[in-house]
């Protein structure tokens, strides 16, 4: 039967094939989509040291970070410097290169301080066996291997040489861990393990239960596998019987293993995550077991409070270990270092703080704010600092359901309901508004400087331009006590979100009063509704006010559209989830709604993203409604909706499919997302249509561009003058900057950056002349 991934990659074959069909395109422009992701490496997964131990790299969910050991400072490599993909399963360095296999983008092979630094290896066109991997081992005379959950395969020569999988001897081809005893290759795959000695097929190691085998360890002759839990041992000596070894502690369960000095080093935690009981003992054969576990770091803020769960471990073969894992939280593990005696801690602070982000912002600094469950963050010139950087309002401030920076220089916050406030940013003066009990749901700051609270059973709290709080509940004539969202549609009118009773539109008149000349729109009066699509009794999630005066209202079951009209508003239509054979969001269930200076929405859901424009043609026989949609979601988003979600724009670097907040810049060109696993932000490079004549021409040929007919270019036509020509790919990475081509020139030699030949595909052509810019599709077919 053919997997998930294979049907996934043929279809994609058969669509691009189809596209190739079609004439040449010289239709408009189209905007290009830079993604970058920026997540606490959660959970540590892989270590790789450089020779001479100048620097480690860990890699796991959320990027890389290369530790110098000697500085204990900490660089982020995230997708924003070139990873493909942001979840990082295994690390190794070799020859004064790294090498990372990543979970679904591939390998990559990665040259500190060359020109062109990062290489990427892919099923098509390097021939992986797969693009999801698991591990990686160096070949004792040359090159390296890698495992994934489709065969291994060897790497030498910066070539893709040969693979194994269950038709050359690999019965189960779900390789989980990889190493070298002597010349023979040892393959834990998730039924077993295999042996491969040089020249031969593998074949299967009787004596062990056909259970997946996630760690393999050498020392001298012996061999030592984690495999259910336990820890087995055998000198592949021909004996068929794999005793397990006893632990020294009861009550735990083996985390990692590791090589070390000759030894067997051990992370032993709990079955659950608090990890407050992790140890490292040493086992020498021989001699018996040693803890290690005396000064080990169990806790990143305080004991007690977000333990470190230690499952990941690299051994040197001085008997150093590096020790990382995952924290109960979300908080950012750090990396723990064992010389022989005694431990150290380093925190990984090149990230964002946490995992989980509920509330962002974009201030009138130009700072932009995250806040997640277990701390803050701030991103300004072009880096990321944690902010607060110590506790604030009596604590770290966590679990702000939204944070906002005003117009005055100020910063507010909510301690989860524990304290809710504000610090001024030029001197760091904390003022405390209310000490316990505050939920404050959503915060916004209108033209005239007054910023808006919505609280959860409190009603509504105003603090003016003026410095003067005001308050709004049901005894003053607000129709709801929980604020859920806010939106503001003009310089004197509000849209309000209020649990249990609905959508409401308050037009104050600038006395910011509930009486007298106020208007109060709702359903059934001021706000038509005639398919029922506001009802009370919906689950609202978010609201957004486009520039044009309508609102889109996130559901649980889909996104509304409330547009003016006849001196009201009127509740349009609603879009619900993708089909097979319709547009749709990913997911019903609106998380996150933002609205772009276009009139477009940015929907987010438990499955990713989607840019969402309605246009409403009148015609003689009524309105005609069309939905536009373009969606984006990660590996395991896909996985979830299977079949429905086949495109070139589909798969993103999301750090979790799960969208919990959007925020769009007031140009519209960047889009951040808060996602239950990190950030990411989407830079949109709009090619607008050529106000003068340079660029409206042009063209490309030959246009689909044939490698089996011999094609070896591209050519730009159509021009009175030289351009500027990159090539970016449909997911917004660069593929080839070209440089300035002449009319009748070469515009593209099907090649990389890398050098090596470009995949098939769709692929967009940036053009550049006399300050004008456009864009032209290609199709590239094999």
């Amino acid at each position: 039967m053919m997997s998930t991934h294979r049907a996934l990659r043929a279809t994609a074959r058969a669509l691009l094939l189809a596209v190739a069909a079609l004439p040449a395109t010289r239709g408009p422009a189209r905007a290009a989509y830079v993604w970058s992701a920026f997540a606490d490496p959660s959970s540590i997964a892989a270590f790789a040291l450089e020779e001479g131990g100048d620097g480690v790299w860990a890699g796991g969910r959320g990027g890389l970070v290369r530790l110098d050991t000697a500085s204990g400072e900490a660089e982020a490599i995230t997708t924003a410097e070139g990873l493909a993909g942001i979840d990082v399963a295994a690390l190794l360095w070799l020859d004064g290169e790294l090498w990372v296999a990543t979970a679904s983008e591939g390998l990559q092979r990665y040259r500190p301080g060359a020109a062109e630094p990062w290489f990427r290896f892919q099923t098509f066109p390097q021939g992986l066996a797969s693009d999801a991997l698991r591990c990686l081992v160096a070949d004792p005379s040359d090159g390296l291997w890698y495992g994934s959950d489709a065969g291994c395969g060897l790497i030498r020569g910066g070539t893709h040489v040969d693979l194994w999988n269950e038709f050359n001897g690999l019965a189960n081809s779900d390789v989980q861990s990889l190493a070298f005893l002597a010349d023979t290759l040892l393959i834990g795959t998730a039924a077993g393990l295999y042996r491969m000695d040089p020249g031969e097929n593998p074949v299967a190691v009787p004596g062990l239960p056909g259970r997946p085998v996630e760690s393999i360890a050498v020392l001298a002759d012996s061999l030592w596998l984690l495999l259910d839990g336990q820890i087995r041992r055998d000198a592949l000596g021909g004996a068929t019987v794999w005793p397990p070894l006893a632990l020294p502690q009861g009550g735990l369960e083996v985390k990692a293993i590791a090589a070390a000095g000759g030894a067997l080093a051990v992370s032993l935690g709990e079955a659950g995550a608090s990890g407050i009981n992790d140890r490292v003992w040493r086992y020498a054969p021989g001699g018996g077991w040693t803890n290690l576990s005396g000064g080990l770091p169990n806790g990143y803020h305080a004991p007690g409070y977000n333990q470190l769960v230690w499952d990941a471990l690299l051994g040197t073969a001085t008997g150093e270990l590096w020790l990382g894992g995952t924290i109960t939280g979300g908080l950012g593990p750090g990396i723990a270092h064992h010389d022989g005696s005694e431990w150290e801690h380093f925190p990984l602070d090149p990230f964002p703080l946490g995992s989980e982000f509920n509330s962002l912002c974009l201030g009138p600094s130009g700072n932009f704010w995250g806040m997640s469950t277990v701390g803050g963050a701030r991103f300004a010139g072009g880096a990321w600092t944690r902010y607060p950087s110590k506790p604030s309002f009596g604590g770290l401030p966590r679990f702000s359901l939204d944070v906002l920076e005003d117009s005055q220089g100020w910063l507010w916050l909510n301690r989860f309901s524990l304290a809710f406030g504000r610090i001024e940013l030029a001197t760091g003066t904390e003022e405390i508004i209310a000490a316990d009990g505050v939920f404050i749901l959503r915060m916004l700051e209108d033209a005239a400087g007054n910023r808006w609270f919505g609280t959860d059973g409190q009603g509504l709290d105003v603090y003016t331009a003026g410095d003067n709080w005001l308050h709004f509940d049901t005894a003053s004539g607000l129709p709801g006590n929980t604020v859920d969202d806010l939106a503001l549609l003009g310089p004197t009118r509000l849209a309000l979100l209020l649990r249990g009773a609905g959508l409401f539109i308050w037009d104050h008149a600038g006395t910011l009063a509930t009486s007298g000349d106020d208007d109060w729109w709702s359903v059934g009066s001021g706000i038509v509704d005639g398919d029922d699509l506001l009802s009370v009794d919906t689950q609202f999630s978010f609201l957004a006010a486009g520039a044009d005066g309508a609102l889109w209202v996130g559901q649980a079951d889909g996104l509304v559209r409330v547009i003016p009209r006849d001196g009201g508003y009127r509740a349009r239509a609603r879009l619900g989830a993708k089909t097979s054979f319709s547009e749709g969001l990913l997911g019903a269930a609106v998380s996150a709604v933002a609205a772009g200076p276009d009139g477009t929405a940015w929907a987010g859901s438990e499955l990713g993203l989607s840019r969402v424009q309605l246009a409403i043609e009148v015609q003689p026989g009524g309105e005609l409604l069309r939905w536009t949609v373009t969606n984006w979601t990660n590996e395991a988003g896909r996985e979830q909706l299977g079949s429905d979600l086949i495109g070139p724009e589909a798969l993103a670097p999301l750090p979790a499919a799960a969208i919990v907040r959007v925020v769009v810049d007031p140009a519209g060109e960047t889009v951040w997302l808060g996602t239950k696993a990190g950030l990411a932000r989407l830079d949109i490079l709009p090619d607008p249509a050529p106000s003068g004549e340079l660029l409206a021409g042009a063209w490309l040929y030959p246009n689909p561009a044939r490698l089996a007919l011999g094609h070896e270019e591209v050519r730009l036509g159509g021009l009175p003058v030289a351009a500027r020509v990159s090539v970016y790919n449909l997911e917004g990475q660069l593929v080839r900057e070209v440089g300035q081509v002449e009319p009748g020139g070469v515009a593209w030699d099907l090649k990389t950056r890398f050098g090596s030949r470009a995949v098939s595909g769709v692929y967009l052509l940036r053009l550049e002349a006399g300050g004008e810019t456009a864009t032209r599709e290609l199709v590239l077919v094999r």
